[in-house]
């Protein structure tokens, strides 16, 4: 997955509409990537309107402030195991949510179960971003920082 591919997933959305949740911790290495994926989202004119949310290891505080605006599409981005290379990003299905362990205090199924109640109208999606380390005290990996490169060179 590409920039040039969450635009076109998410091209049906108004901008305005569209809330990113950046979830991790930065003093963790790659665990803090999600907050360096909004910063480079956020440059971009397509996104230059979005909502974005560092929710750290809690986006359980943040639900309101996520349905606030009748958003039309939430989407959390996180370090998230799911056996690829990394700094590989994808978009994982919702089944993944429900299968995969985490160290948010509340699921994210359950998360989005909420969201879908409470504001209906909005898809939710999940953005994994593959670590290479979730080291206490270290700084983003190389090759994560690459995988972000990667993400966004040729973005329109």
């Amino acid at each position: 997955m590409n920039f040039n591919d969450l635009y076109k997933q998410l091209s049906g959305c108004a901008s305005e509409r569209i809330v990113f949740v950046a979830l991790g911790n930065d003093l963790r290495g790659d665990d803090g990537a999600a907050y360096r994926f909004v910063d480079k989202l956020k440059s971009r004119s397509k996104f230059a309107s979005i909502q974005v949310i560092r929710a750290g290891t809690t986006p359980e505080n943040h639900l309101h402030q996520i349905c606030r605006d009748s958003p039309q599409a939430v989407v959390f981005i996180d370090a998230a195991d799911f056996g690829q290379k990394p700094g590989t990003i994808e978009m994982l299905p919702d089944d993944r949510l429900k299968t995969s362990a985490s160290t948010h205090t509340y699921s994210l199924a359950m998360i989005a179960q909420y969201l879908q109640f409470e504001c209906p109208a909005a898809a939710v999606y999940y953005l994994g971003i593959q670590p290479h380390s979730l080291a206490c005290g270290t700084l983003i990996s190389a090759e994560v920082n690459a995988g972000l490169d990667r993400f966004f060179a040729g973005s329109i």
